[in-house]
Formats: structure tokens, C-alpha cells, sequence
């Protein structure tokens, strides 16, 4: 009866840590608990929930990002399994510690090698960032390009975007690409 009451517990306990970090991937909060404080958010009009998208060819992937304080940082970690285009998104960064063989950071703002790739498929970048209140953000060129590197069948491609005010306030949102194949 111990045993099954303690198992029973640790089940409890990791659900919840479970619950908790989903939370925490898809959250927008105020870092200085200043309840009147409007904190940056990213808002996906086609998709408002941020549920997981299939990879198709052409794709809206439409983004707004708001900042009543400003845009001061924008990053997007990259988890994906197909090696060639995480290959191609290292390739852009300049910045040594955000490279990586699985999951690369893509500083939009600080990294002037993402700044220069990125324009060609334009995404806003550096200036055209830091500093605004309200960007509308097109991934919709860029993400379909996993399509063309042969990814694996039942695959998920995962792109965690961190938006940061000038004030230290964070959105984070997780998007999901699936690619099912044929």
C-alpha cells in the first residue's frame, strides 16, 4: 500500500512538472511583477492556439509581434531532425554559442550573419526590429524549405520564439511544424 500511495505520488509529481513546463514554453510574463505592465506577445491569426501545423509547400505562418516597450531581443531555437537544414540555419549564425548539430539559436537581432540570410526570405531582422512596438513577422517563406531537404516521415520541427521588451519582459511561444510525408 506504501509503495502504490509513493508510486502513485511521483506520477502526481511529474504530471505537474510536465503541466508546468508546457506552461512555461507557451507564456508571455511581466519579469518586474508590475501588475499594470502590458507584456510583448506573439499572436498567430491562423493559427491562435499554436497547435501543431503540417509542412506543406506554401504555408501561412503570419506572425504578429507586439512590445508597448519595445523590441529590445528575438530569438528562435530550431529543433529539427533534418540534418541539411539545420546545417543551412548553422551556416547563418555567426554567434559560436548559438550553434548547434540539433538545435541552433537564431538571434534576429544581434547576429548580423542571421541578419544578411534571413533578408532573402524576408524575415525583419536587426533594425527592422529593435525598437518597434508591432511587427508583423512572416515565417511563411522559411519554414516550407524543410520540405525540400527530404525530412524524414513523422518528424517534428519545433521553433521556440522568445520575444523581450526593453523592459526584460519575455514571450515565449513553441511552434510545431509536422511533416506526416508520403
Amino acid at each position: 500500500m506504501k509503495k502504490n500511495i509513493l508510486t502513485f505520488v511521483n506520477v502526481l509529481m511529474a504530471v505537474s512538472a510536465a503541466a508546468a513546463l508546457m506552461l512555461s514554453v507557451n507564456s508571455c510574463k511581466d519579469d518586474n511583477d508590475d501588475e499594470d505592465e502590458v507584456v510583448p506577445t506573439i499572436t498567430w491569426e491562423k493559427n491562435p492556439t499554436f497547435a501543431t501545423t503540417e509542412l506543406a509547400a506554401k504555408m501561412d505562418v503570419e506572425l504578429e509581434l507586439e512590445a508597448k516597450d519595445g523590441i529590445k531581443g528575438l530569438t528562435i531555437k530550431v529543433e529539427s531532425p533534418t540534418a541539411t537544414f539545420i546545417g543551412l540555419l548553422n551556416g547563418m549564425v555567426t554567434i559560436a554559442g548559438n550553434k548547434s548539430e540539433t538545435a541552433p539559436v537564431l538571434d534576429l537581432i544581434k547576429d548580423p550573419g542571421i541578419s544578411t540570410a534571413l533578408a532573402a526570405f524576408g524575415v525583419p531582422t536587426g533594425s527592422s526590429l529593435s525598437g518597434k512596438t508591432d511587427v508583423d513577422f512572416s515565417l511563411s517563406t522559411l519554414v516550407p524549405m524543410i520540405m525540400t531537404m527530404s525530412p524524414a516521415a513523422n518528424t517534428n520541427h519545433v521553433f521556440t520564439a522568445t520575444l523581450t521588451d526593453a523592459t526584460g519582459d519575455t514571450c515565449v511561444k513553441k511552434i510545431t511544424f509536422h511533416y506526416t510525408g508520403k
